[in-house]
């Protein structure tokens, strides 16, 4: 329904802004209509923002989401604070706020070409990962993989 390219590259910002407008014609989804979701949207994301001042020292859950908060449960229990995200944390997520100013087809291309939460992304895997440790403050670090998955390492 809807083919994006994942590639860091201009290129694939326009194919997926191209793949936006068509499924939105066939949808009959306008610029005008698209950017009152995006505004929406963005106003659901503000009210959710999540601050977090745990005094914990952080461990970092990354990898494969996990299917539940086993994993974040037993780290509590052990002195640690989880950070990281379940798989209906990561289906759930809105994502950054979309940028509100200009065509809002190319904003909304931009930040999915942008997220780097699937394993069709091209970015640097390891480089992300320190990056998240680095913002969470993370003292420690679980790398979680599912057997099935090699796209994550």
């Amino acid at each position: 329904m809807l083919d994006v390219a994942k590639i860091a590259r201009y290129s694939s910002v326009a194919r997926t802004e191209a793949a936006l407008r068509k499924l939105g014609e066939r949808l009959g989804v306008g610029a005008e209509a698209l950017a009152r979701a995006i505004a929406k949207g963005n106003a659901a994301r503000r009210q959710t923002a999540l601050v977090d001042d745990a005094t914990q020292p952080v461990c970092l859950i990354a990898g494969n989401p996990l299917p539940d908060d086993l994993l974040y449960r037993v780290a509590a229990q052990s002195g640690w604070h989880a950070v990281g995200h379940t798989l209906a944390d990561q289906w759930t997520d809105r994502g950054p706020l979309v940028n509100e100013d200009g065509d809002p087809f190319v904003a909304l291309a931009r930040q999915i070409n942008a997220r780097q939460i699937d394993t069709r992304g091209f970015f640097d895997r390891a480089g992300s990962l320190v990056q998240q440790a680095r913002v969470v403050g993370a003292k420690a670090a679980v790398l979680w993989l599912i057997e099935e998955d090699d796209t994550t390492v």
